[in-house]
């Protein structure tokens, strides 16, 4: 049985800080001094004068300002919530706007809506809204949306409405807001020794012998001077239409035709281009399986002594993908169809879940598809 009192504030009123069970602010609550209770829900304005240790859900829709640190079991902020620290000991779920002057602590954080910290620590960390970090950010597993989707939400952020002109146009214009938003996160992923280059690629970087052999330098310089390329399609100057009619004349030629709208495949472009030793390519399965519908049957190794050999074993893979659930099955067979080119030139190609460590799976430490030769 709960020992201590609820409270309930749904007009405007101050409350003395202690203990409580379950805290509800409807309306413009204040506590002066620090709280501690079961659960706190805010739909009002909310002020706290101290800190706040609540045991289980701390949920704001409104707007919550604690002056002190924050301790919670878990996080939901879908309105204006801000402290001077925030430590989650769940989920920490952000979809309106969250920011600390120090460090914010989750094991798991999704933010689709505007974070600012002054660090951020979690185990798993997914971003596709707009987020700002002062200091370091650290995370065994981050998964970063497109430009197109993170300059969406800027957009509404910024405005409070999304744009109305045509769907194509739109993707067009919130990738280019996005794109500056996307490389600010990714540099907070790279140790400072480290610097961060944007390569913003269409599919004639790839196709014309010229551009291939300049960009092919680009990456090679870059491993030399200690930098680390992000690439990226360069959706916001791309015109679909004309990309179609260029690939259609290119496949005429009967040329080895790339489109590198998928990521997957630019990156196995890039992987031969500079005979890279490794591929790694994430989704959100544990590789690729003898039967999608039984992790039980995943294909943890995939060798051959020739790249003949090799190209046989990866068709006989891509069957196992047909006739499974249309969205993962067309998924796996395009990830081994795009493998299949560098793990024949002598790259080994891991296929993992994206919520592992990259270096664990590039030590083998967990399950995950590895095809090389042998």
């Amino acid at each position: 049985m709960n020992e201590h009192i609820d409270m309930k504030i749904s007009g405007s009123s101050t409350m003395p800080g202690g203990e409580y069970g379950s805290v509800s602010i409807s309306g413009a609550g204040k506590v002066n001094g620090s709280l501690k209770c079961e659960e706190l829900h805010c739909s009002g304005a909310a002020k706290v004068q101290g800190d706040v240790d609540c045991a289980g859900e701390l949920h704001t829709s409104g707007a919550g300002k604690i002056a002190g640190s924050v301790h919670c079991g878990s996080l939901s902020a879908s309105g204006d919530f801000s402290a001077q620290s925030v430590q989650v000991e769940g989920l920490a779920s952000v979809s309106g706007s969250l920011r600390t002057e120090q460090a914010l602590t989750a094991d798991e954080l999704s933010a689709s809506g505007s974070l600012e910290a002054g660090s951020i620590h979690c185990r798993a960390f997914r971003a596709s809204g707009s987020c700002r970090v002062r200091g370091d950010l650290e995370a065994e597993t981050a998964v970063l949306s497109g430009a197109a989707e993170i300059g969406r939400l800027d957009y509404i952020k910024r405005t409070g409405h999304e744009l109305t002109c045509d769907s194509v146009d739109a993707k067009t214009d919130y990738a280019a807001q996005g794109q500056s938003i996307l490389m600010e996160q990714y540099r907070h992923f790279v140790r400072p020794e480290y610097s961060v280059r944007q390569v913003l690629v269409e599919h004639q970087h790839f196709n014309d012998p010229e551009k291939r052999e300049h960009i092919r330098k680009l990456f090679l310089r870059a491993k030399e001077q200690g930098a680390i390329p992000i690439v990226n399609y360069n959706d916001p100057v791309s015109d679909e239409e004309n990309r179609k009619w260029e690939l259609s004349n290119l496949r005429r030629e009967h040329r080895e035709v790339h489109e590198c709208v998928d990521n997957d495949e630019t990156a196995a472009v890039i992987a031969g281009l500079v005979t890279a030793r490794t591929l790694l390519i994430m989704t959100s399965t544990e590789g690729i399986y003898a039967d999608p519908k039984d992790p039980k049957t995943l294909i943890r190794d995939v060798e051959a002594r020739t790249p003949e050999e090799m190209e046989s074993k990866i068709r006989e893979l891509q069957t196992y993908c047909m006739g499974a659930s249309r969205a993962g099955a067309n998924g796996a067979h395009a990830k081994l169809e795009y493998a299949l080119g560098p793990a024949m030139r002598g790259t080994t190609v891991i296929i993992g879940h994206g919520r592992h460590r990259i270096s664990d799976l590039l030590e083998g430490r967990v399950a995950c598809t590895r095809i090389g030769l042998a």
